[in-house]
């Protein structure tokens, strides 16, 4: 029975059927949403496909009234699965109804429930259209007033100001956020950059509308060149941080000036585990995409080194250190069971007195690296070095003894 007065019909856990009631309800002239996982909604790929190819064909007939549009919130998303795991998670719904026809599609992923409310009151509004919303069922934090949530969902993206230092100049480089996982994380990024990085200028890119980063020319919410260049410069490193699989992204951008595009986001890696390590093995949380700034900007030289503290690291005294070095306490098993239950392990690093350490060197869990060790550039440590000894190579393996004659300066 579908009620004149719009009842909520649940309690039936199978997609087709759900979506099966609400394209018969939006038949007879009223409106509705499906609520479903973000994960489960592939289930009805095929109903989508049919559904879109049918509003296209409607929309040439003269006859044919305006329908409702066809909504759906997805929940449950990819970033937060605290005991259902990897079998929920699965963003690919969005890369599935973006290759449809551009005059039918909409997709929304906006950063807070402000912009929430207002983008499911603009779709529910709204006809002849697949309007797609993701969002999180957990409490979030509240970046925007209702009223500059309407503004910035109406506009589909933009420059967040309050977040950004790169007023009245270029920026160093652009951080960019779509969906409001990636959005916290982005902001915690540029928390984290304003702090031990204060002379770097950052610009923060919201997008609400994620068909807004397609030509102009593709899709009718697209950005023109000048506009999408007037926000994500035409060289400057654009670090993405994306809800989704990163290469749609990449596919709707590709036709861009900027190619400086480096996108962060899902990439089949999960389990049963907390919402911050889902981030972190997928590499999208704060710490990598501070990673990602830094290595992208060779103007911070030195600076660029990047340690990972699942252990003690110890740096000794007077040490130089080249830039973009890594330094990993953390080690995974070698057996794929073991780490999708999320088991890991970690050994300490210990850096003597007086140690250089080349460009690009990489060091990994466990080792040590005496007084006085000279290590070349591009070298993987995975053993230790004794001390007073120069070494390179991957492996990094002991080359010879440093000694008095090596000194260059006469005293």
């Amino acid at each position: 029975h579908l009620s004149h007065t719009g009842r909520v019909m649940d309690a039936a856990l199978s997609e087709h059927l759900c979506q099966g009631w609400l394209e018969g309800y939006l038949l007879t002239g009223r409106h509705g949403v499906l609520s479903s996982y973000e994960a489960f909604i592939r289930i009805v790929d095929s109903m989508v496909s049919q559904h879109a190819k049918w509003l296209k064909v409607a929309r040439q007939l003269p006859w044919r009234q305006d329908i409702a549009s066809l909504n759906y919130l997805l929940t449950s998303n990819v970033w937060q699965q605290d005991h259902n795991g990897f079998t929920h998670q699965d963003p690919g719904f969005l890369d599935h109804v973006a290759n449809k026809k551009a005059d039918v599609v909409r997709l929304y992923l906006p950063p807070d429930a402000n912009c929430l409310l207002s983008c499911f009151d603009h779709c529910v509004k709204s006809r002849n259209y697949i309007n797609v919303i993701v969002a999180s069922k957990h409490p979030r934090p509240q970046w925007l007033t209702m009223d500059q949530a309407v503004k910035h969902c109406t506009q589909g993206i933009g420059i967040w100001q309050w977040a950004s230092n790169d007023q009245g100049a270029e920026p160093d480089a652009v951080l960019a956020c779509c969906g409001e996982t990636p959005t916290l994380e982005t902001l915690a990024a540029v928390t984290i950059l304003r702090k031990y990085l204060p002379d770097l200028k950052i610009r923060v890119v919201n997008v609400v509308d994620l068909m807004k980063l397609q030509p102009h020319t593709e899709h009718p919410h697209g950005l023109t060149d000048e506009d999408y260049d007037a926000l994500f410069t035409q060289d400057k490193p654009i670090i993405f941080a994306f809800h989704g699989y990163p290469t749609l992204v990449h596919e709707l951008t590709y036709r861009r000036h900027n190619k400086k595009l480096h996108v962060r986001g899902y990439k089949e890696e999960g389990t049963i585990t907390t919402p911050f390590d889902m981030r972190v093995q997928n590499e999208i949380d704060r710490f990598h995409l501070v990673k990602d700034v830094v290595q992208h900007l060779p103007q911070l030289g030195n600076r660029g080194a990047y340690l990972m503290d699942g252990a003690k690291i110890t740096i000794g005294e007077n040490c130089f250190i080249g830039p973009n070095c890594g330094m990993y306490t953390a080690n995974h098993p070698l057996c794929y069971a073991e780490r999708n239950r999320g088991f890991e392990q970690a050994a300490p690093i210990t850096i003597g007195d007086n140690v250089w350490i080349g460009g690009d060197v990489t060091i990994l869990p466990g080792v040590t690296i005496g007084e006085g060790a000279v290590i070349g550039a591009g070298s993987v440590v995975t053993k230790d070095i004794p001390a007073h000894t120069l070494a390179y190579g991957n492996p990094c393996k002991p080359r010879r003894l440093i000694t008095e004659a090596d000194k260059v300066l006469d005293e």
